[in-house]
């Protein structure tokens, strides 16, 4: 089973090469995003686009603090665990835009 994975390792090894450009691609695009939507709920006032809204924003902090995290230290305070949990937190406010009335 050791070896099931290996055939993704190269494209891991391309990602890591490019990993500060994805972080800061990733960045702009969530501060687009977000300000479409809290654009678009200003307008609106729907609940439902706040709840998106704040998806988005999440998604931005998410971003900022990899950013941070690769560029200003070596990449050692926002592992994995930490950002599953600002990933449910994400996941859990647009379960709420779906399932609001």
């Amino acid at each position: 089973m050791e070896n099931f994975w290996n055939f993704l390792r190269p494209l891991s090894e391309v990602v890591d090469k490019f990993l500060g450009p994805i972080v800061l691609i990733g960045l702009v695009i969530s501060i687009i995003i977000f300000a479409i939507a809290i654009k678009a709920y200003f307008k609106t006032k729907s609940r439902k686009l706040l709840f998106i809204a704040v998806a988005f924003l999440l998604f931005m902090v998410k971003w900022v603090i990899q950013a941070v995290d690769i560029f200003v230290s070596p990449g050692l305070f926002f592992g994995i665990p930490a950002q599953s949990v600002a990933e449910i937190l994400i996941m859990l406010f647009i379960l709420l835009a779906v399932f609001k009335k």
